[in-house]
């Protein structure tokens, strides 16, 4: 389950540790032209560069909006 677009606070589990970070759920128009629904993460304190295919992120906070 995916939640709304938006931006989100996370922690990452990431090579046997956890990591604080943001997510941002939306298009990346400036990157993509297709509109493409994508997930990037940030991570604070993280000092090397990751490309990796799997990680588990856990969402801290999601305010649902009626």
């Amino acid at each position: 389950v995916l939640p709304q677009r938006g931006v989100y606070a996370v922690k990452v589990f990431l090579k046997n540790k956890f990591y604080l970070g943001a997510a941002n759920i939306g298009f990346r128009p400036t990157v993509q032209r297709e509109k493409k629904l994508s997930l990037e993460v940030h991570l604070l304190n993280f000092k090397s560069r990751c490309n990796v295919r799997e990680a588990k992120i856990i969402f801290l906070e999601i305010q649902i909006r009626n």
